[in-house]
């Protein structure tokens, strides 16, 4: 899907970005949280590679709906969601399929980008059918 091409490009270009600041920048700590320990137990290649990855899910937070929009395409899935239990404001979420399996979801609230998601799942049919 050309959608789902365009996410994926923007996330490895965000990616391959923060890579090349990351070059000037000392390397991230690999000591582990105490509030996370399953990070603790990943070698430390992997433990980078989900510091990235967080880093990456920080960099759409809270933009607004119209830029995500903007940088990404409309979305492939978009369903309503409950009311936001402290504002009671609804609230929707909006899906990029990366691959057959795989996605990147956005929780929309008030207009902005409250939380972000990535689904990855690794499949032997990538071919197939959408699930």
């Amino acid at each position: 899907m050309k959608t789902s091409a365009r996410a994926l490009a923007l996330a490895a270009g965000l990616l391959l970005s923060q890579a090349g600041q990351a070059q000037n920048a000392p390397p991230p700590n690999p000591a582990p949280d105490a509030r996370f320990p399953v990070l603790g137990k990943l070698p430390s290649a992997q433990q980078r590679a989900m510091a990235g990855l967080l880093d990456w899910q920080r960099a759409f937070d809270n933009l607004p709906v119209a830029e995500l929009q903007r940088r990404l395409g409309p979305p492939d899935l978009s369903n309503e969601m409950e009311a936001n239990a402290v504002t009671g404001k609804p609230m929707r979420s909006l899906g990029y399929r990366l691959s057959r399996h795989s996605e990147l979801r956005f929780t929309i609230h008030e207009g902005r980008v409250a939380a972000v998601t990535m689904l990855l799942m690794p499949s032997a049919n990538e071919a197939g059918p959408l699930d």
